[in-house]
């Protein structure tokens, strides 16, 4: 009767351990690449080459400004508490984030960059994360620092590569 006792208690104890420590899936959260940070960037999206430079923080604000092609130079983006604002020149618009086509460029951008941030990649290896974004799988690399390097969306014809990449402080 003890030996039972003890067997019970010995399966309690494996089951309650395997319970605790997780187990399948290859989610994992709280993965966090630094998304504070300032870059060039250079993109190609759905054939046409852009290149401007980004500023992103972590609370999920992100400001862009284009540089080419000659006819986006100057056009600067910026997301903030869910709305979005245009700026060129003088000129200034600002709109709901939920007016702009989700698979923009601007739109695919930075809302990889607000997955990135809550955490929620569903495989990380070494300096690869992978997210799903509404666009489907994008893949975001980072340095050895965790400083976005490149990030790719195959379904929507997107890649971006970082330089110049200061994390801001």
């Amino acid at each position: 009767m003890a030996a039972r006792i003890i067997d019970l208690l010995c399966a309690f104890l494996a089951v309650t351990a395997v319970l605790l420590c997780g187990c399948g899936g290859e989610k994992s959260a709280g993965v966090k690449p630094e998304l504070s940070f300032t870059a060039d960037f250079t993109a190609e999206y759905r054939g046409l080459g852009l290149k401007g430079s980004l500023t992103s923080l972590r609370q999920g604000v992100c400001s862009m400004r284009f540089s080419s092609p000659d006819t986006l130079d100057g056009l600067g983006i910026s997301f903030k508490n869910g709305e979005a604002s245009l700026r060129r020149g003088g000129a200034e618009a600002t709109a709901d984030e939920g007016y702009l086509p989700c698979n923009a460029f601007p739109s695919l951008l930075e809302e990889l960059l607000r997955a990135a941030a809550t955490g929620d990649a569903v495989k990380a290896e070494d300096n690869s994360y992978t997210y799903n974004i509404t666009a489907g799988e994008s893949v975001l690399e980072t340095d050895e620092n965790g400083l976005p390097q490149s990030a790719v969306i195959p379904s929507a014809e997107f890649s971006v590569e970082f330089s110049n990449s200061k994390p801001l402080e």
